[in-house]
């Protein structure tokens, strides 16, 4: 069972170019030893053009079908059509020969999600005395979200936001282990995807997904996606200053110079029944209020090199 010869035939070549689309076919005489050879003897031989090869003077039509025909008058002889054809509008690339060749699929989107809002660019009341709502809002949130009286809102008050996604989609004949150490990290340093840059600790890898074994051309592989999460920030949390002790530095004693917790109070004596705002160095904020108040940042989330990652994935 074996292919003998192969011969690309004049007849049957043609061509056809339409507004967002080129189209190719080639047709070879293949010859075989065996009544018992079949098409897949056939597509698989060296000499015929598999799916997702390029047409030889178009590398941008891909081989989309290998369609072998015996020929009623010899059970030795099969003419075999070949059809390319380039990407049209509305659809995506040909398929590569091999698929772990194909070129990564960025996606992008955009998130919503829920946060606390500290700041807001205007704030009044319904009160009949109340300041109108400005004709204009200012351009940058500076105003604490407090109530009348100054204090903050209890719960606090929720508010709806949203960032940008992206999604990374490359086929791989080995799932590198790595790969999983990403999740849950941020990026140390700039990086660039699809042309968009993304300042230092703004991407964060969200999943990492790998799909079941798939099988394209007689290739074995597994498509990878991996989801990160673009913050227009950071995505270092802060959380408000606030608390119901102080730190204070010991001026006597065998302990001089060491810090010690203290609970605050209000001028009275009293127990605060609200937390206070604090000034970076665990001391009560003078003259508090949200619009001075200090955030302490956090930095929970591991930071790791995604040039390594962008290298794992080949985008």
């Amino acid at each position: 069972m074996a292919v003998t010869a192969v011969h690309e035939l004049w007849a049957g070549r043609d061509g056809e170019w339409t507004e967002d689309q080129r189209s190719y076919t080639r047709v070879f005489r293949v010859e075989t030893n065996d009544k018992a050879d079949h098409a897949g003897i056939i597509e698989t031989y060296v000499g015929i053009p598999k799916v997702g090869e390029p047409f030889p003077a178009d590398y941008n039509a891909r081989c989309v079908s290998v369609s072998p025909r015996s020929e009623s008058f010899s059970p030795f002889i099969w003419l075999t059509t070949c059809t390319y054809r380039s990407k049209s509008a509305d659809e995506g690339s040909p398929p590569e020969f091999d698929p772990t060749d194909d070129r990564a699929v960025i996606r992008w989107n955009t998130e919503t999600y829920q946060r606390v809002c500290h700041k807001a660019y205007w704030s009044t009341t319904t009160a009949d005395d109340a300041n109108p709502r400005p004709t204009v809002s200012p351009t940058t949130p500076e105003i604490g979200v407090v109530n009348s009286a100054g204090d903050p809102f209890d719960p606090p008050v929720m508010i709806d936001d949203c960032r940008f996604g992206v999604s990374v989609t490359k086929n791989l004949s080995t799932v590198p282990i790595e790969l999983l150490s990403y999740v849950n990290s941020i990026n140390d340093a700039e990086i660039t995807i699809d042309n968009v840059t993304i300042e230092l600790r703004r991407l964060k890898v969200m999943s990492v997904s790998v799909s079941d074994w798939k099988e394209r051309n007689w290739t074995d592989y597994r498509e990878v996606n991996v989801a990160f999460s673009v913050a227009t920030v950071d995505h270092i949390p802060q959380q408000l200053d606030q608390g119901f002790r102080q730190k204070v530095q010991l001026t006597s004693g065998e302990n001089e110079g060491e810090y010690r917790r203290k609970n605050i109070t209000n001028e009275d004596g009293s127990q605060p029944n609200a937390p206070v705002l604090l000034n970076g160095m665990g001391e009560p904020l003078v003259d508090p209020s949200l619009d001075n108040a200090v955030f302490v940042e956090l930095g929970v989330y591991p930071e790791r090199d995604f040039d390594d990652l962008k290298s794992l994935l080949g985008f």
